[in-house]
């Protein structure tokens, strides 16, 4: 009597393997997706709160309408400015398309438009 696996038998176990890696494979790969998005979403809420504190504390006001609103020019600040005073983690901030660090020398542009603050990279200025 002879030991091993059939050829059948082995065919079968390989099919069964690629059967779950086709159903495995593109839902890991979604959930990584979905993490990225989630960490690039939450990090560009920090640096606009982070933005948001410290325009709020260094950024002289106009009174228009008897409202404190900034200058209807752009404000700008930078990450390191950010990280220096306190108001930013010093942590890794990266791009989510590039995956690449944002520099220390990234500035955040601050604009008042339609009665809310802007927070933009400054070539999205």
């Amino acid at each position: 009597m002879k030991k091993g696996f059939t050829l059948i038998e082995m065919i079968a176990v390989i099919a069964i393997l690629a059967l779950l890696l086709l159903i495995i494979v593109p839902s890991v790969n979604g959930i990584l997706n979905r993490s990225k998005e989630k960490l690039n979403d939450e990090q560009i809420a920090q640096i606009e709160n982070a933005a948001r504190n410290w325009g709020l504390k260094n950024i002289e006001l106009e009174d228009i309408d008897g409202d404190n609103q900034l200058e209807p020019t752009p404000s700008f600040v930078s990450i390191k400015t950010l990280k220096d005073t306190g108001f930013l983690e010093d942590k890794v901030v990266k791009e989510l398309e590039t995956n690449s660090e944002l520099k220390d020398d990234t500035k955040i542009c601050i604009t008042y438009e339609k009665n809310q603050y802007i927070y933009t990279l400054e070539g999205d200025c």
